[in-house]
């Protein structure tokens, strides 16, 4: 199994992440958990874990953190994605952003793709009624005019 989260709203990119790592591991106890990052990817090579057991547990959970920021590692893992369907284990990959055609390869082989992006209304900051008295006080005019 394969689940995907995305996008520029890294904070809930990731909470939505970590909601999903935390079911799964109450789902299955004991499977073994390998959260792995672009700095500890040697340490633990895709085709090991991809046709790996452990010893008491049956099934692996991996968490991989913003991998594809090294494109090396980002072409590995794309390039495997028809085994890492094939295998029990259950792999989760949080990214930043993704290109296009990364993206369709994921669409063909992941179980669930989620988009999480910043909109416009968030970015714009939210009215403050205080921000005139706020600007009076700093003796900031040209705030001062605009509010």
């Amino acid at each position: 199994m394969i689940y995907l989260t995305y996008g520029t709203d890294t904070e809930k990119a990731r909470e939505e992440t970590r909601a999903l790592t935390d079911a799964l591991r109450k789902k299955r106890p004991d499977a073994l958990f390998y959260r792995i990052t672009s700095q500890n990817y040697a340490e633990n090579p895709l085709e090991s874990l991809v046709a790996g057991q452990g010893l008491f547990a049956s099934k692996y959970i991996v968490f991989y953190d913003s991998i594809f920021e090294s494109k090396d590692i980002k072409e590995e893992v794309v390039g495997a994605l028809a085994e890492i369907k094939a295998s029990e284990n259950i792999f989760i990959f949080l990214e930043k952003g993704l290109d296009k055609k990364t993206l369709e390869k994921f669409s063909k082989y992941a179980e669930k793709v989620q988009e999480y992006d910043e909109t416009e209304k968030a970015k714009k900051k939210e009215y403050n009624p205080f921000a005139i008295s706020d600007a009076l006080l700093s003796k900031d005019k040209k705030q001062l005019w605009m509010l």
